[in-house]
């Protein structure tokens, strides 16, 4: 009988002994548990914050969206608002043609507001363009108070104008007159600005845009995903110029914004140079979009 009772207490031992036992491999398992949730929990943290800062840094304010096998140039090309606490404000200017050829003006809005910009550190905004008396050189005029920022301009756009005060009180700070010596002098290049600005206007057309194309830019406005032609939604065209002047043996470069101030835009860079005896479009690609969807 006591040899029944011994090993009776001795079965209850272990299976005390038992009873620790498993608490303490409950306690290990609840410790990796918790060990692994921590790290999941990091991890997840760790990819949440790595997606937020791709984010921020795709679609930050003033930043640009890069087409898929395509360049980018930064924002998007053209004349930038100023006028901030850090900036000062844009210089207004008005263009007085007095040259023979009626493009000037226009050619000569975009060479101010574009080239400008490293000029004047707020940039010039166009306000007027009129037409004046023939005149066979260009002058800046100047209202009281601005004759530095028309030394500045002269020497740095107008190959060493003369300056002058304006005769005429009241309007924009600064006047050129544009001579025949500036037409002159860019006459290929304004007839090449003309162009891009024509070919903008027929571009819901290809027919007729097909005209300023060259053989090899033609390849880029009729691709087998649509092309450049692909991008055409009826806005208005604008062009500029590129911000450095182009190597003359390469012909000119121009911007070509389409729908610049809505949510989906585009902009082209295209190259104009000597072809079959004419000007033509040789080169063209697409280097900044943007779209809401």
């Amino acid at each position: 009988m006591s040899d029944l009772r011994g090993r009776m207490d001795d079965e209850a031992r272990r299976v005390r002994g038992s009873d620790h036992a498993l608490d303490a491999v409950v306690r290990r398992a609840d410790r990796r548990r918790v060990i692994r949730r921590a790290t999941g929990t990091f991890l997840a943290l760790a990819i949440a914050a790595g997606g937020i800062g791709l984010a921020y840094a795709t679609f930050q304010p003033g930043g640009t969206q890069r087409p898929a096998g395509g360049p980018t140039i930064g924002p998007t090309p053209g004349p930038t608002p100023s006028g901030d606490a850090a900036t000062p404000a844009a210089i207004e200017v008005e263009v007085a043609n007095a040259s023979t050829d009626p493009r000037v003006p226009t050619y000569v809005a975009s060479f101010i507001e574009v080239r400008g910009r490293g000029v004047h550190h707020g940039g010039y905004r166009m306000v007027s363009s009129v037409e004046t008396e023939g005149s066979e050189v260009t002058t800046v005029l100047y209202e009281p108070g601005f004759e530095a920022e028309a030394e500045r301009m002269s020497t740095r756009l107008f190959s060493g104008a003369a300056t002058a005060p304006d005769g005429i009180a009241g309007g924009a700070p600064l006047r050129v007159v544009v001579g025949q010596d500036f037409a002159e002098r860019h006459a290929t290049a304004v007839e090449a600005f003309e162009l891009v600005r024509r070919f903008g206007a027929e571009r819901t057309e290809p027919g007729r845009a097909d005209l300023f194309l060259g053989p090899d830019a033609a390849t880029y406005y009729h691709g087998s995903d649509g092309g450049l032609y692909g991008y055409a939604k009826g806005c208005p065209a604008e062009v500029w110029l590129t911000e450095e002047p182009t190597d003359p043996g390469r012909g000119h470069e121009f911007y070509l914004s389409f729908c610049r101030r809505m949510a989906d835009s585009w902009t082209e860079r295209v190259r104009v140079a000597p072809l079959d005896g004419g000007l033509r479009i040789v080169e063209a690609m697409l280097v900044v979009t943007s779209t809401s969807g």
